[in-house]
């Protein structure tokens, strides 16, 4: 495991001697520095994980330091001032600039491993969520690459190639046929790349979609998406739509859509041809109600419950393709509004999925 990285900055050559040791006793990684200008150029190979910097120093001081620190190399590293005055002015100045904390000269050994140490579990707890969603876009490039755009790809690219080989030769029924397979690859890619932007979309703070300002009836949206997924699995006759109840929630059509659309395709999915699927909309103690329920060859509700994004469920059994992210962009929309994603065991089998929205909101 490779050491933490401490760069000090300050010019007087005692306390550096003595901070460089204490910290090293503490299984610490330290490079030095005598003004601002120094840092800057030790900041470009050591990389530091955290920096502490005295206040007045020659050339260039720790304020003029830490402004082109934060401005032109790493806006999250933890920054600590050390100041030989106890003054409020020094100590509010920068801490208004944005520095995390600062210690008073003369500094005790144990207050530095505090201050540092608490630095950098604060750092940890901040930046934890964005790697964690950093991981699973990696995951999803890695998916991405390797086999979800890849197929589709493939076949738009061979079935190219067999009407460039056949054009004067190739008969309208058997070229229609070749069109409607490109035209399903290249609908797949959309609706592939449609899920990534939203899900990045909904976890992203800085890019947040927010829910709509205008309220839309519900049940008419919801029972369009469900026709059109049964017409595209040829399965208009197992769907059952029961929608006289009809809302106003605060969701944009388009959100609407994006929420129902993978749950109500899961449930013809996971069923066969002949399995019924019903789709509801009604209202329960000042909430409206979605239920999609199907009779479906998935076995447990509970695990969809832990349903994690960039996971698939139960592929090696039914081998259904996509990134696996739908759930989770359900979930979160539904979260918009204050309500909630339920999956229940349906009798004798399949699932019933529940959804939740609180009528006021």
């Amino acid at each position: 495991m490779s050491k933490t990285k401490v760069l000090l900055v300050d010019d007087e050559p005692s306390l550096v001697e003595t901070l460089q040791e204490i910290l090293e006793i503490h299984n610490f990684e330290t490079a030095v520095a005598a003004d601002g200008y120094q840092a800057l150029d030790a900041c470009k190979e050591f990389n530091p994980d955290i920096i502490l910097c005295d206040i007045m120093m020659p050339k260039m001081d720790g304020f003029a330091f830490f402004k082109q620190f934060r401005e032109s190399v790493n806006a999250y590293t933890p920054f600590i001032f050390l100041t030989a005055k106890s003054e409020y002015s020094d100590i509010r100045t920068g801490m208004l600039q944005g520095a995390d904390d600062y210690l008073v000269k003369p500094v005790r050994g144990s207050e530095v491993i505090q201050a540092i140490e608490t630095r950098l579990l604060r750092k940890s707890q901040i930046l934890s969520p964005e790697l964690k969603r950093v991981e699973k876009l990696e995951q999803a490039i890695g998916l991405i690459t390797m086999h979800e755009f890849k197929n589709p790809l493939t076949a738009i690219i061979g079935f190219l190639d067999l009407i460039k080989s056949k054009i004067d030769t190739i008969d309208k029924d058997l070229l229609e046929e070749y069109l409607n397979y490109i035209e399903f690859g290249a609908n797949r890619i959309i609706n592939l790349l449609t899920k990534v932007t939203t899900w990045y979309q909904m976890q992203s703070p800085a890019n947040q979609i927010h829910k709509g300002e205008n309220r839309t009836e519900l049940s008419s949206i919801v029972g369009q998406i469900a026709l059109e997924i049964a017409k595209k699995y040829h399965r208009i006759n197992d769907l059952t739509l029961l929608l006289k109840y009809k809302p106003l929630i605060s969701l944009s059509p388009e959100l609407i859509k994006a929420c129902f659309s993978e749950l109500i395709d899961n449930a013809f999915k996971f069923s066969h041809d002949g399995d019924h699927v019903q789709v509801s909309v009604r209202s329960e103690d000042l909430k409206c109600i979605v239920t999609i329920a199907d009779n479906g060859n998935r076995s447990c509700a509970s695990e969809l419950m832990e349903y994690e994004p960039f996971t698939q469920f139960g592929k090696k059994v039914f081998e259904q393709q996509g990134l696996g992210i739908g759930i989770n962009i359900s979930k979160s929309i539904a979260d918009l509004v204050k309500g909630e994603v339920e999956f229940l065991n349906n009798k004798p089998h399949g699932i019933v999925t529940k959804v939740s929205i609180p009528i006021n909101e």
